[in-house]
């Protein structure tokens, strides 16, 4: 991705998710907080590997905060050597890559001014998984002059959702029709290496 950035000019954000929760999480699939409230609820056995460990937990809709913060070209960036996580900055899955088309330096430290959202088409591929789902419906909002989040100004023409029921075509049109692609699809239970590595 930054070598695409590099050649292209586009601005390429990689973030890291820590653990995820908030609406439309699944047990047993995408979530430990859904499913230890999930077993919970049910009278079933809950399984705690380490008690010293803390768990990094990110709620949905501040991800989506993020990710319409990048959006407007006011994401925010941490700086660290290792695994070091700083509460509320999002870092996800190397499969999940935020992509803008507007031209600028691969990394950047300072802001950009933020940009009107006016007449932006973007794509989301894995628009069915847990972020992406939560991901569309704000900007849907958005486009349709629902939004409540302060500071966001104007509308958005088209959001592009694709998924794996999508088309080849269909991927095509939407990313030669695309002002900024959200790519959070992938295999995040992949069986061997090779899988992994080819559907990331």
């Amino acid at each position: 991705m930054f070598e695409y950035g590099a050649e292209t000019g586009a601005k390429v954000l990689v973030y890291r998710f820590p653990n995820l929760f908030g609406k439309w999480c699944r047990p047993n699939y995408n979530s430990a907080v859904a499913t230890f409230c999930n077993n919970i609820a049910n009278d079933l056995p809950i399984q705690v590997n380490d008690r010293t460990v803390e768990m990094e937990l990110l709620y949905i809709d501040d991800l989506v905060d993020e990710m319409l913060a990048a959006l407007q070209g006011n994401e925010h960036r941490c700086d660290y050597d290792g695994i070091e996580v700083i509460p509320y900055t999002v870092i996800s899955s190397e499969s999940s890559t935020v992509i803008s088309s507007e031209s600028s330096t691969v990394i950047s430290s300072e802001r950009s001014e933020s940009r009107n959202l006016y007449k932006m088409k973007i794509l989301v591929t894995g628009a069915k998984g847990f972020v992406g789902r939560n991901l569309c419906a704000q900007l849907n909002n958005i486009k349709e002059g629902k939004c409540v989040i302060p500071g966001l100004t104007g509308n958005i023409e088209a959001v592009y959702e694709y998924d794996i029921d999508s088309t080849v075509d269909d991927l095509d049109r939407y990313c030669s029709d695309g002002y900024f692609v959200f790519n959070l699809a992938g295999v995040n239970r992949p069986q061997t290496p090779e899988e992994f590595m080819q559907g990331n």
